[in-house]
């Protein structure tokens, strides 16, 4: 009997992991952007934006259909960051942590 009700715990816990990998994945799984050409808003606009908002733009590439923007954002970070073309919507944020070495002898900030 025992055995029995093992092996039926083993078979629904296999359903059930069967289950959730066969759940569709969030839009938002998915790095790509979609959105047609004809709806897109130029670079220059999402620059002025971000501009607004303090950033310092470096550079705005397009990567797997979306916007990628390297910047200072303007609390002085380095940022990367992706935008979904036609909306302008923020999909992705990086922010890069500050590199800070010492000097090995006076132990001063070296940037």
């Amino acid at each position: 009997m025992r055995q029995k009700l093992q092996r039926l715990i083993n078979v629904i816990g296999l359903v059930a992991m069967v289950q959730i990998a066969t759940l569709p994945m969030p839009a938002n799984a998915d790095d790509d952007c979609k959105d047609p050409v004809a709806e897109w808003q130029s670079r220059q606009t999402l620059k002025n934006r971000l501009e607004q908002l303090g950033w310092q733009i470096q550079r705005i590439r397009i990567d797997d259909g979306c916007y990628q923007v390297h910047a200072i954002d303007e609390l002085g970070r380095r940022v990367k960051a992706t935008f979904t073309p036609a909306a302008l919507s923020l999909i992705k944020l990086e922010i890069r942590a500050e590199k800070t070495r010492l000097d090995q002898g006076t132990k001063t900030r070296i940037d």
